[in-house]
């Protein structure tokens, strides 16, 4: 009395009823979001933090506290965003590979210019004012961690607000449907 069924297939189907590939489908391609703000928040909380440190030695723990998650959170930001990393399976494209360079060009061209600024300053507070060397370096330990935080979400956040999504396979975007039935912003 068999259906025609092999014993890997019979257990293929007890593995489909406990959703678990289901799920692995899901997790295996995640739909790629555009954060708009969620970056810029980040990137706002480490300036103030690392302006915090380099404003006064009291408030230098108050940074650390602050730019500790903001470095953290900030790698969630390439796993989640609009763009696709680099070492994925799925084929890249010419439009997403465009995107990508464009991102990161932006972000390490922001990331180089702060360095540079940041150097200038950290080297005119040692001339200028005595800065403690201890302090100074780590300030510059601590401005490493910043400038990882600014490569890791810029272009999270250049991507988002520069590229227009593409609509999605299968109807699911609301406003395709909207503007081709007619009742959708023209």
């Amino acid at each position: 009395m068999s259906n025609g069924k092999t014993m890997l297939e019979k257990l293929d189907d007890v593995a489909r009823l406990t959703g678990v590939p289901q799920l692995q489908d899901r997790i295996a391609a995640p739909r790629r979001r555009p954060m708009r703000w969620s970056p810029l928040v980040m990137i706002v909380v480490a300036t103030i933090a690392y302006g915090t440190m380099v404003a006064s030695p009291r408030l230098q723990f108050l940074g650390q506290m602050l730019i500790a998650p903001c470095m953290g959170l900030s790698s969630l930001f390439m796993i989640f965003g609009p763009l696709r990393r680099w070492g994925e399976l799925e084929q890249v494209d010419e439009r997403e590979r465009l995107e990508r360079s464009r991102a990161y060009l932006f972000a390490f061209t922001v990331a180089l210019v702060a360095g540079y600024l940041a150097f200038l300053g950290l080297g005119f507070a040692l001339l200028v004012t005595g800065i403690a060397r201890e302090r100074l370096a780590g300030l510059t330990i601590y401005f490493a961690m910043y400038q990882v935080i600014l490569i890791e979400t810029l272009p999270t956040l250049y991507a988002s607000w520069t590229i227009a999504p593409l609509p999605l396979e299968g109807g699911d975007d609301l406003a395709l449907e909207l503007s081709a039935n007619g009742a959708g912003p023209s």
